[in-house]
């Protein structure tokens, strides 16, 4: 494995045990965030290790497993999950949808995306390895 595709699974990987921490102090629309972005670096760090070039600079979580080619061996419930994701990038950095997300997200909700989020990001670190 290449320093790049390191690079990459340990700041995912980094999000993600700052999304657990998150979740202890009740900030459910940053664990949420942290999530999509620990997914967002695990594909990059696929793409890079398959085509040994840079990641595109795009967060749409559904295009990147696309285009890590790994889309067609997702389970329905993967494929779901990005797709619930994939609106927490752009929708907690803006104040409108802020609140809606802070209103909407539970403890249970941001449990289980972090669940989600450690399954699938094991999931594509072994296809690395």
């Amino acid at each position: 494995m290449n320093r790049n595709t390191e690079y990459w699974i340990d700041t995912s990987l980094y999000d993600l045990e700052v999304a657990g921490s998150l979740l202890e102090k009740e900030h459910y629309l940053y664990v949420a965030f942290l999530c999509h972005q620990c997914v967002e670096k695990m594909l990059k760090a696929l793409f890079v290790h398959r085509s040994k070039s840079f990641p595109p600079k795009i967060h749409n979580l559904v295009r990147l497993s696309e285009m890590t080619e790994i889309r067609s061996t997702m389970t329905d419930d993967q494929i779901l999950f990005l797709a619930e994701l994939d609106p927490m990038n752009i929708e907690a950095r803006y104040p409108t949808y802020k609140e809606n997300i802070r209103n909407a997200l539970t403890r249970d909700e941001a449990a289980h995306i972090i669940t989600m989020t450690e399954a699938f990001a094991k999931w594509v670190k072994s296809i690395i390895s």
